[in-house]
Formats: structure tokens, sequence, C-alpha cells
């Protein structure tokens, strides 16, 4: 794990986010958020349900529902204050320089066109290149996610396909775009035990060999201590703790760490 990074190595800066209900009667869903993310590093966000880990990371990506509303705050991506743009202005960010890793693949991809299909569509309209070079390119990142068959998944729809192999073409797909940042929210949950050791030494191989920036939401204190350089404590909307992975795990200052860590076996803390 890297234990130190420097000040101008930024890749996101999130200041004093605060997201809430249009319904001014509802308490705010985020409250004063801030966080860095450095490049090459893998950021973990944890917390328990509603403690307002995906939000963060729609707020990122001004992906919010329309019954919610960005209140206040600022998001630094390389630079660029996002949090200024505009929706159309924010799909040239979203897929170009922000990849997003759902929770539940099936749901990502489209269950009416073929795997092949889609994935082509997506190069094609990123690198502006032809059906030939996308096919190809898109068969190359089948192989950097391990996935074998690869002839029958190009030609399969998703239904047609496991929960793990979904999810490593939601992978491939991602990373096939060259982010700057990689968003995964809960990328395993969905998955037997195996199958989400395999994603997480996966993403642990392409996160080195392609230098990549992670944030990573999860709930499960093991997967943290596997994966990620430094992490955000989630509760109720806030960031209660933020620090070195190590540091965090072994020495934690707040209460609501304390007993995220209390409730793991021994052996995983």
């Amino acid at each position: 794990m890297i234990q130190s990074y420097k000040k101008n190595q930024t890749i996101l800066d999130v200041s004093h986010l605060r997201v809430g209900h249009r319904d001014k009667k509802k308490v705010n869903i985020l409250r004063d958020i801030s966080f860095s993310i450095f490049k090459t590093e893998t950021f973990g966000i944890i917390g328990e349900t509603g403690s307002g880990k995906t939000m963060t990371a729609n707020s990122v990506m001004n992906l919010l529902p329309e019954s919610i509303y960005k209140k206040k705050g600022e998001v630094f991506l390389e630079g660029i204050p996002i949090h200024t743009f505009s929706l159309n202005e924010m799909r040239k960010i979203l897929g170009l320089k922000i990849a997003f890793i759902p929770q539940n693949s099936s749901t990502a991809l489209n269950p009416i066109y073929k795997i092949g299909f889609q994935f082509e569509f997506v190069l094609r309209n990123r690198f502006k290149i032809n059906t030939l070079k996308a096919r190809s390119r898109a068969k190359e990142w089948f192989e950097k996610v391990k996935l074998r068959n690869i002839d029958r998944i190009y030609n399969s729809y998703p239904c047609q396909l496991s929960g793990g192999q979904n999810q490593r073409i939601s992978i491939a797909l991602a990373l096939s775009l060259d982010p700057s940042l990689l968003i995964a929210d809960e990328p395993t949950t969905a998955l037997d035990s195996i199958t989400q050791q395999e994603i997480l030494s996966l993403l642990l191989s392409l996160k080195k060999e392609y230098e990549l920036s992670i944030m990573f939401i999860t709930h499960d204190i093991s997967i943290v201590k596997k994966i990620c350089d430094r992490v955000a404590v989630m509760f109720k909307g806030q960031i209660v703790e933020c620090g070195i992975t190590n540091q965090i795990l072994t020495n934690p200052k707040h209460s609501y760490s304390k007993s995220l860590l209390n409730s793991l076996p021994t052996s995983l803390v």
C-alpha cells in the first residue's frame, strides 16, 4: 500500500459538500463532506447502508435524483471545477475522465443487446474508431479481465452470463475508456465469496498495471484492509474519520469506527 502522497498529486478534491432534499423539512443527506483522492491510490469510503456513501459518489458525478440537490460545495477533478458543470457538460466528463462500476452489473448492461454490440458502441463513440477496431479492442479487454470463451460471451446477452462474468465486463468497459478516476460502488456485494476475491485481485492487478486512481465504496472492512491505501469512515452523512487504512484499522479515533471494527472477527482486524 502507498503510505504517502504529495499535495500536487491530487486527482479529486471535494470540499464542504452538502446535499439535501428539496423538501426543506428533511435533514441534509450529506453534511459538509471534504476529502481528496491522490493519483494512483485506492481511496475507500466505508459505512453502513444509508450513511451517504453512494450519494457522495453520485454528487461527484452530478447524478442526483430530481428530489435531491447539491446545496453547497466544490468538486475539482484534476483542477477542473466540475461542480459548475451542467448535465450536458458532465456527459463529456463521465465515461471520459470518470468511469463507474456499479454494485449490480446486470442493471448497468442493457438486457436487450448482446455484450459485444454494447462494448463496440461505447468504444466507437469514445475513440471515434470503426466497428472492426472496436471489436478487436473489446476482445483485448475481455482477455485482460480474464474472461474465458470470449467469442461466446461476445455474442451473449447479459442474462445468459453469470454475475461474475457481467462484473468483469463492467470493469473491462470502464477501464477501456482510459479514465482518470474509477468509481466502484460496492462492486463485489452481489457476488459469492470466491468470485468476490477474484474480482478484488483483478482490480488490484489492473490498478498496478494502469496506475489507476480508484474511489472504492464498501461496507466491508475486510475489503478496505485488502485494497485501500486510505479510507474515509462515513456515519449519518458525515465523514467522521479519514486517514491511512492501517492507522484507521489499528487505532480508530471515532466511536463509530471502533464499533465497525468491533463487529468483525479478530482475525480480520
